[in-house]
């Protein structure tokens, strides 16, 4: 018999299981939410780009995090090196959306074994379920969700729910992780001008001087 808890903005609670579930519901279109989650170590920075998963990259070099789908990431807590202090996870919106996470009413997290269940269904198979209500305001367009991290020997979760002004970019950067950006395409070079249309020629003036070389000289 499992057990159920709802954790508000800040709260935390321990992780009894070594490999949990974090799932995201939102009411937004699934194409528009990108959930990822990184590795920190000390300083809380990536060892290097294998501790992230992402769309583009859905295992970490270590196998410890795998992103099962674009809104559930599986981690297993107890295979993780001991130089990985937490694990962040966090979600963005595609850049073609408009709007912000202020506008998704139905942001929610949950957190359970890995063997658990669909989101809200019955019959859950593991120990406990954790669940948090996200709460973003502004127009921020990523947000962190929940952290993992060790205490004690264990493991705990805490609802962080904080947006992040800078965007996704800077919140990798922050955290180590290096980020390409997009190449700034070269100035085009200047057209040519347009030689300007010769004018029209004046007709010689009649009793000129002779051309050099022509008649001689008057006697």
């Amino acid at each position: 018999m499992g057990w159920r808890l709802e954790l508000a903005k800040g709260a935390n609670t321990t992780v009894p299981s070594r490999a949990v579930r974090v799932s995201l519901a939102s009411t937004l279109p699934v194409d528009v939410v990108d959930l990822f989650a990184l590795e920190l170590g000390a300083r809380r920075r990536v060892r290097d780009d294998g501790d992230l998963v992402f769309y583009n990259q859905r295992r970490s070099a270590d196998g410890c995090l795998w992103l099962v789908d674009d809104r559930c990431v599986r981690i297993t807590l107890g295979e993780l090196p001991d130089v990985v202090e937490s694990v962040v996870v966090a979600a963005s919106l595609d850049d073609a959306w408009t709007g912000a996470f202020a506008d998704d009413a139905g942001l929610r997290v949950r957190i359970d074994a890995a063997g658990g269940s669909a989101w809200d269904g019955p019959g859950l198979d593991g120990p406990f379920t954790v669940r948090h209500e996200v709460t973003v305001e502004g127009a921020e367009r990523c947000v962190v969700l929940v952290e993992l991290y060790r205490r004690e020997g264990g493991w705990k979760v805490r609802a962080v729910s904080q947006g992040w002004t800078a965007g996704t970019a800077a919140l990798l950067t922050e955290h180590g992780v290096h980020v390409e950006e997009d190449p700034v395409p070269a100035a085009s070079a200047p057209p040519a001008p347009v030689p300007a249309r010769p004018g029209p020629v004046p007709p010689a003036r009649a009793g000129g001087p002779p051309a050099r070389g022509g008649a001689g000289r008057p006697s």
